[in-house]
């Protein structure tokens, strides 16, 4: 699916749901304002402090055995990869009704799939 605001007449397409906001969407009942970038939650915390940290983790790994920690280091990253939150936007949003139109209006051709005595659909 695709979106344009009203100032650029741009097609562009619509992001990907995120679950993060699941719990969050349903909060908003009232009209689209228009603007994309509003920000309806606003969850991302500061980054100014997380990022001289990854410069601290690459230093230890230096030395004897090197190697083998940096290899154990990447193999608890990538079992505890996290998703850092995101800002809920109207774009969010607009992405979560459309999704949710589309799931509520799903149609089905005539015929083409039968409900069996047993509630088991077949085709």
């Amino acid at each position: 699916f695709y979106w344009a605001s009203n100032s650029d007449f741009k097609f562009q397409e619509i992001p990907e749901t995120l679950e993060q906001h699941n719990e969050l969407i349903n909060k908003y009942n009232d009209f689209f304002t228009g603007d994309p970038n509003k920000i309806l939650e606003n969850l991302e915390s500061p980054a100014a402090e997380g990022e001289g940290e990854p410069n601290k983790e690459e230093n230890p790994a230096e030395g004897e055995g090197g190697e083998n920690a940096k290899d154990a280091d990447t193999e608890s990253e990538d079992d505890e990869v996290k998703i850092p939150p995101k800002n809920l936007t109207e774009l969010d949003r607009l992405a979560f009704v459309v999704l949710a139109i589309e799931n509520d209006c799903q149609v089905v051709p005539i015929g083409s799939i039968k409900l069996t005595p047993l509630h088991e659909v077949r085709k």
